[in-house]
């Protein structure tokens, strides 16, 4: 078996079959598949984090949100189908947007003979896959519905028997390796885009087309039929693109100090509601990271939040969860989003409004400095109020310099023309007389003198 074998092994296969892969199809992003298989990175799935056979989580959330989240992990799973409410059980399905299959210890030489033995898209004895994901050690096959099947309750044993044929006769027309166990439609599968448990990363090769659940039926002698809610339309083969999506890198990234994570910390204990405990653990180890704080600081702060989320909770937290939570404590964190953070925490992260200094208005603060201006006034402390008058400087420039010229004062004050003349003193006016009185007035002095 091959996961039993070295990680040499394990590493060398494992780019093998990728390189198998790109020829055969076309490498596509985790967005790129998600965004084919269930139509929208919008639409809110149930996934799967699981810590061991007996230890697992059951969280909700939009598809590019959990991609996010587990690009930094090696432990979440995601099934390929809808749930009323989210709830995670076959009674609870909604619809069904394809078919997935598992197949275990699959070796590159396997893989390359099964192609050569004639499994392609044109093969006769059983479907090709829509994708093939590379999870490792194993394939996943994925057989995509161009057309969502409601998962009504006459028809469900109908969708569990389509699934069952189509598995059986996959594992076993061309694969040797390891018998694998044939599930339920609605299984969990290691997410597209997140770690494998050596470390690889889980890629997707689109390599064929989609299917009707009609298409599958047939092909293999079963007479059913389907019926299908009016709201449940035909997906459209999307144009082929180069970039579904803007790749999300390292440039992209922030770092801060740890004034963002002392605050997240803060309104953690009071903000986090059960349901979000967890994730809210694993927001915090990314801020962390992001803040450039020690491992054992933000593990030691985790504990102290154990008894907050535990107090009147119904499902207390466990002191492995704070070990899951801390495995998020790498240099991916900085690659993660404020958007996936606040998904994580439920709540967002709002701006401080600046308060004004003096909430008082106008009026009020010169009603107030008007009553201590007069308080001042009476007790004789009130200095010199407000500066010269303009006609006192000129006044006082002149008597200073009286030969001086209105240019030149005007010039020295830093003051306009027009306002030097305003405030220039003005001279006696001069008083004229004719001859004749002249000569009068001078023979009355000259009277007088005698």
């Amino acid at each position: 078996m091959l996961e039993n074998e070295t990680f040499n092994i394990k590493e060398r296969e494992y780019y093998r079959k990728n390189d198998i892969l790109s020829v055969l199809g076309e490498s596509n992003s985790p967005y790129g598949f998600y965004e084919d298989l269930f139509g929208d990175l919008s639409v809110t799935v149930p996934y799967v984090v699981s810590e061991g056979v007996n230890d697992k989580h059951l969280l909700g959330g939009t598809l590019d949100t959990i991609i996010d989240f587990a690009s930094l992990r090696n432990d979440v799973y995601l099934p390929s189908c809808t749930f009323f409410k989210d709830w995670y059980a076959k009674k609870n399905a909604r619809s069904v947007y394809g078919f997935c299959i598992d197949c275990d210890s699959v070796y590159s030489d396997t893989l390359r003979d099964a192609f050569q033995n004639g499994w392609d898209r044109n093969s006769n004895s059983c479907l090709f896959p829509t994708y093939i994901i590379n999870s490792g050690t194993g394939l996943h096959l994925y057989f995509i519905l161009s057309r969502p099947v409601p998962c009504y309750s006459k028809q469900l044993d109908k969708i569990t028997n389509v699934y069952r044929t189509l598995a059986a006769k996959e594992t076993s027309t061309f694969f040797i390796g390891q018998k694998t166990q044939i599930l339920w439609f609605g299984q969990s599968f290691r997410v597209v885009g997140s770690r494998t448990k050596d470390d690889f990363t889980t890629r997707a090769f689109k390599v064929g087309h989609t299917y009707t659940i009609e298409d599958i039926a047939i092909y293999y002698d079963l007479d059913y039929k389907f019926e299908y809610q009016g709201e449940f339309i035909e997906k459209k083969e999307k144009p082929k693109t180069n970039n579904i999506r803007r790749k999300y890198t390292k440039e992209h990234s922030f770092k801060t100090n740890r004034a963002f994570y002392d605050y997240t910390l803060r309104e953690a204990k009071h903000r986090t509601i059960e349901g979000q405990r967890y994730l809210t653990m694993c927001a915090l180890t990314v801020i962390g990271y992001k803040c450039g704080i020690d491992r054992n600081s933000i593990e030691s702060d985790l504990r102290s939040l154990l008894p907050i989320f535990n107090d009147k909770a119904t499902k207390p937290i466990k002191d492995r969860e704070i070990t899951s939570a801390l495995k998020m404590y790498n240099e991916k964190a900085v690659l993660t989003r404020r958007e996936s953070l606040e998904a994580w925490l439920g709540w967002k992260y709002e701006p401080k409004v600046k308060r004004r200094k003096h909430p008082l208005k106008q009026e009020e603060h010169l009603a107030l400095a008007r009553q201590r201006k007069d308080e001042m006034r009476a007790e004789g402390t009130l200095g010199k109020e407000g500066r010269p008058s303009k006609e006192q400087e000129v006044v006082r420039y002149i008597e200073q310099y009286p030969e001086a010229k209105k240019s030149e004062v005007a010039k020295a004050l830093g003051v306009s023309r027009p306002t030097i003349d305003k405030y220039w003193p003005k001279k006696t006016e001069k008083v004229t007389i004719s001859k004749e009185e002249y000569e009068r007035l001078l023979k009355n002095q000259r009277k007088e003198d005698e």
